[in-house]
């Protein structure tokens, strides 16, 4: 249960208020009345934080979320941090504070090394939560939501209706397909399926927006402290130690330091985050050609992409995993923003101290492996 909030790295982040700014010039535009300006939603963030180190404009204390510095802080990461500030970007304590651009560390939804998710909102009182249920399509009458058909772990069929609203939050990929397989679509795709359209949406799977990542790795003779700790005896070590002692390398969400930065830029808002794994992280289509290791891994991400993707129907059968195209990097000012983060980075490792830690910089290829990686022998 809870998604994402289950799974990911918990870093804190929820978005600048120019993000906010252009939401709501968007909604205003498309002739929305509820608005979503900064100054509006901050004091919903306020209340729903539970922060441990701030309690000031922009962040709160007493609220639900619980979020907090970093339990663990490997020495690869303040060198990360300490080179950057070399090649002239500054140290920043608060990345949702009053300027995201900078480098610095994380704060993480966790308390005392346990994970801060929505899946605590199974006890809500308020809360009836089904699971084994998966919805397959809304009930629609007179173009309104009437209720919901869902099918449980047996295969049977069940209809639940409400009195007031249904609220979909299921991913920008289930979303989509929900909302087609109920009708909610116009043109050729539904009729195609037989799906009877319910309401005219044109746009609904269209303009999928996704944050292409690039990882880059460095290599060094220095055994990190991260590196294969989750295998044989060390696991039981480092199990006791965080049991015992609440500290060492469990205590880490795997990503410690991060950047905003813009190379392009430098005055502008930040176009590209990094974030810092002080260990060798290896994606499934890396695998094959970039070696294991003692090492880190800088992940550098496009923050405003300008290419669209979408999500189509596979099929008008609710089981069948639709067709997402995210087109990543299919715009050409995306390319050369992840380019010139890129060359930026290995500029990095090039400046004090990760010039001395680090032995060789690999970059992944763009092409899936049918490239060699690039293996620079910086000196």
């Amino acid at each position: 249960m809870s998604g994402g909030t289950s799974v990911n790295a918990q870093a804190y982040m929820r978005g600048r208020p120019d993000d906010y700014s252009g939401w709501h010039k968007q909604l205003i535009n498309n002739s929305v009345s509820a608005g979503c300006p900064f100054k509006k939603v901050l004091p919903y963030f306020r209340e729903l934080k539970n922060n441990d180190q701030l309690n000031d404009f922009y962040h709160g204390q007493g609220g639900p979320l619980q979020v907090s510095d970093p339990g663990r802080v490997d020495v690869v990461s303040r060198f990360f941090s300490q080179s950057v500030q070399t090649v002239g970007v500054p140290f920043t304590s608060d990345f949702n504070g009053t300027c995201q651009t900078g480098v610095g560390f994380y704060q993480f939804m966790n308390r005392a090394g346990k994970r801060c998710s929505t899946a605590c909102l199974r006890h809500h009182p308020d809360l009836t939560l089904k699971l084994n249920a998966e919805v397959q399509c809304f009930l629609i009458t007179n173009g309104r939501v009437i209720g919901v058909e869902c099918r449980d772990h047996k295969g049977s069929v069940q209809v639940i209706k409400v009195r007031g609203e249904v609220i979909l939050a299921a991913s920008a990929l289930v979303m989509p397909k929900l909302l087609k397989l109920s009708g909610l679509r116009s043109g050729d795709e539904l009729r195609r399926l037989d799906i009877d359209i319910e309401v005219e949406l044109p746009d609904v799977g269209e303009n999928l927006i996704d944050h292409p990542e690039v990882p880059i790795t460095a290599y060094s003779r220095s055994r990190s402290r991260y590196y294969r700790q989750g295998q044989s005896l060390r696991i039981l070590r480092n199990g006791l130690q965080f049991k015992m002692f609440g500290g060492g390398p469990i205590a880490s969400a795997g990503v410690e330091a991060g950047t905003f930065v813009n190379p392009g830029g430098p005055q502008d808002l930040p176009s590209i985050q990094a974030f810092c794994v002080p260990t060798v992280y290896l994606d499934s289509d890396a695998v094959n050609f970039a070696k294991d290791g003692y090492g880190m891994t800088i992940t550098t991400v496009v923050i405003k992409p300008k290419a669209r993707g979408s999500v189509r129907l596979r099929s008008a059968h609710p089981a069948d995993m639709p067709l997402v195209s995210p087109n990543l990097l299919g715009h050409p000012d995306d390319m050369q923003v992840m380019v010139t983060g890129r060359r930026f980075f290995l500029r990095t490792f090039d400046a004090s101290p990760l010039k001395c830690w680090r032995v060789a910089v690999q970059t992944s290829s763009p092409c899936h492996g049918r490239i060699p990686a690039i293996v620079l022998e910086l000196t």
